[in-house]
């Protein structure tokens, strides 16, 4: 610099004295006036840097003004030398009071250490200085700031360059996100399922301590393992590879599979597991949840053989009560029978007693069986309600004319009221409805020594459409129920009197078997008593009205008493192993003007039927050697010498319900059950005759 300024001097001086001789300039004075040339080209120079320093320091103050971030200068202890106004808003302090004061007065507490380790390293020259810091305001709010510190200049004193950048929204995310990742971990870590995540390449990034419990692996083993995992069985590897692949393919599984312990145990598992997505929309990650079902598989199993020893039990209740049925419904049919056959001889008075006696005695037991069966199949729910047209008026009528007669023996008073509103015809089970009221007025008329016994039915008129609501009262003025029985009136094999000496018998079963049709049919029960005054008893059904006057008409008039056929009799094979129902059928049928032919098994029938012509067979269904049911199947296949068309009526003690249709599938025409009912016996030979008029024969 000062050789070239010292040239320039020579240069201006040269060009002063070009007129001159220079050789004759004294030395020294030439050299004085290099000098004070040199002097003033090195005054020019320096007002022009001056001026140049002068408008780059005017343009770096107006860039640390206007700069968007904040700018602050800092002593090598932190004080602030210097601030652009927006550090100024960032610290919500005027700049005129932020000079000469430590930054740290403006941080939270806990940040003082971070802020000064970030002094110390810029001072030992790192350019990559960098804390987030937070600055608390007057309301007690925080914001986050991004600070990068750098070393300004150390001569003639140490100043350092801080930058600041409001990250406030971008922290408070981050924060929340943080958290929101905490709260992740925990759940994984204290749920009580195990949780397995993967990547969408099937390598473990996450596992919580409950599936390190069920599998024994630590964390650290499965941490970054990828497949084949090594809780995988390995005689199931392939099955399990193609779940995982089907998993990453899909986003979304649930399967249970076989998983094994460290030390080789397998054990059930239930895995569902569900895709994490990325910002895209595209899984990042697969969350599994794994459970031990080990105790589920054994309690379902446990379970399942519960519910097939409970069915097998039903099933075995239901061949039970229906061979009990058939059973004890075999000799009371003969007894019946023989009574009736009795009974149709010349008796006197004395004995025809006795027989009337002996039959109330039959059908008194009868009955008691009916109760059961009906009680037991309520209470397995397989009591089933047809849906057919039912005359009220001829129900109501009819079953309280029965008991007209028991009524008046006891001197008790029995009469009926009928709604002036009550339609003319509903759909319901008319013999389940016939069973309520007769249940009912049994126990009234058994109960009531004196008074009388009124039995009412009204249309209560609630409903929708073609529904309504009847109301059925039975109401009687006999003995009354204590209060301390109200509560178990109702109870199976319960009466209200159950000592020794109590005046009235019973199974204990009707008003059981009363509620439980009740609440079948959607309707409800109330009763209300008073020891030694009486009992009335209240039932609301709902029903549904028939409007076609056609489609219930009055009840048939009980059949009049058998006569024998005038003409045209019937050719009948009987097929009976017991020997008094055989009696007895054979002598009854004959009685009616009949051919009756009697064997004991379903072979002799079949020999019969090959050796004989006849109009139909009366077959019972329970027979040794062949029963009726196989024999029955013979005779359709059309064996040879069997007439495969003739008419077939079970005749049978089996009465359950479903036990007609059964027999009337397996390729019987007609159903009887034991004991034999008059009435149905004349319809099935009238229906026979049908046919046999039809057929020509």
């Amino acid at each position: 610099m000062t050789d070239d300024l010292r040239k320039q001097a020579i240069e201006v001086l040269s060009k002063q004295n070009s007129h001159g001789d220079s050789a004759d300039t004294d030395k020294s004075l030439y050299e004085m006036r290099v000098h004070q040339i040199e002097l003033e080209l090195q005054n020019q120079e320096l007002a022009s840097r001056q001026e140049e320093l002068i408008v780059l320091k005017e343009e770096y103050e107006n860039l640390f003004e206007a700069a968007p971030g904040g700018y602050l200068v800092l002593d090598e202890c932190g004080v602030i030398l210097k601030a652009n106004q927006t550090s100024s808003e960032m610290l919500c302090t005027p700049r005129g009071k932020l000079m000469h004061k430590p930054f740290v007065v403006y941080l939270a507490p806990q940040d003082h250490v971070s802020f000064f380790g970030a002094v110390k390293e810029a001072m030992l020259g790192s350019r990559d200085t960098v804390r987030r810091l937070r600055i608390p305001n007057r309301d007690g709010e925080i914001s986050y700031i991004r600070m990068q510190l750098r070393l300004l200049k150390r001569e003639p004193r140490v100043e350092l360059i801080a930058s600041m950048t409001d990250v406030t929204d971008l922290a408070v995310a981050q924060l929340r996100l943080e958290e929101a990742e905490k709260r992740q971990r925990s759940i994984i870590q204290n749920a009580g399922l195990g949780i397995v995540v993967i990547d969408n390449r099937g390598y473990h990034i996450d596992v919580n301590e409950t599936f390190c419990t069920l599998t024994g692996f630590t964390r650290e083993e499965l941490l970054d393992q990828g497949p084949p995992f090594p809780y995988w069985p390995r005689n199931i590897l392939d099955s399990l590879r193609m779940d995982l692949i089907q998993l990453l393919a899909q986003g979304s599984a649930q399967l249970e599979t076989t998983l094994q312990t460290k030390d080789g145990r397998e054990f059930p598992a239930s895995v569902t597991a569900s895709s994490i997505l990325n910002p895209g929309g595209a899984p990042r990650a697969f969350i599994c949840i794994v459970q031990d079902i080990t105790e589920l598989k054994d309690a379902n199993e446990k379970l399942v053989a519960a519910k097939e020893a409970a069915e097998s039990a039903d099933r075995a209740k239901s061949r039970f009560l229906a061979n009990m049925s058939h059973e004890i419904r075999t000799p009371i049919s003969g007894i019946m029978g023989m009574l009736q056959l009795t009974l149709s001889t010349r008796l006197d008075d004395e004995q025809a007693n006795y027989l009337h006696t002996a039959m109330d005695s039959a059908k008194g037991l009868l009955t008691v069986i009916n109760d059961i069966l009906d009680f037991s199949k309520i209470e397995a729910g397989r009591m089933e309600m047809r849906r057919e047209p039912v005359h009220l008026k001829q129900l109501v009528r009819s079953v309280t004319d029965a008991f007209a007669n028991q009524a008046a023996m006891g001197r008790v008073g029995l009469s009926y009221t009928l709604g002036n509103t009550l339609p003319d015809c509903i759909e319901g089970d008319d013999g389940r409805l016939r069973q309520i009221l007769n249940n009912l007025i049994s126990n009234a008329v058994k109960f009531s020594e004196k008074g009388d016994v009124r039995v009412g039915l009204w249309d209560l008129g609630y409903g929708s459409g073609s529904g309504t609501r009847l109301l059925l009262t039975v109401e009687d003025s006999g003995c009354g129920i204590p209060d301390d029985a109200l509560t178990r009136i109702f109870d199976s094999f319960t009466q209200a009197d159950n000592s020794f000496s109590r005046k009235h018998q019973g199974s204990g079963l009707g008003l059981n078997i009363v509620r439980g049709l009740v609440r079948m049919m959607d309707g409800s029960l109330c009763l209300e008593s008073e020891s030694g005054k009486g009992t009335s008893i209240y039932v609301s059904l709902p029903v549904r009205i028939v409007q076609e006057k056609e489609s219930c008409t009055e009840e048939s008039k009980p059949a009049a008493p058998a006569q024998p056929v005038a003409n045209g009799r019937i050719r009948i094979l009987l097929a009976e192993d017991n020997l008094v129902n055989r009696t007895f059928a054979s002598r009854l049928l004959g009685k009616l003007g009949h051919d009756v032919t009697a064997v004991a098994n379903g072979y002799d029938a079949l020999q019969a039927l090959r050796e004989q012509q006849f109009d139909c067979v009366f077959m019972d269904v329970q027979m040794p050697g062949l029963d009726g049911v196989e024999a029955t199947r013979m005779i359709r296949d059309g064996e040879e010498g069997l007439p495969k068309d003739i008419a077939i009526v079970a005749m049978t003690a089996y009465a359950m319900k479903g036990d007609k249709e059964c027999f009337i599938d397996r390729g019987m025409d007609f159903y009887l059950s034991k004991p034999l009912d008059m009435d149905e016996l004349h319809s099935v030979l009238a229906k026979v005759r049908q046919r046999m008029e039809s057929t020509g024969s």
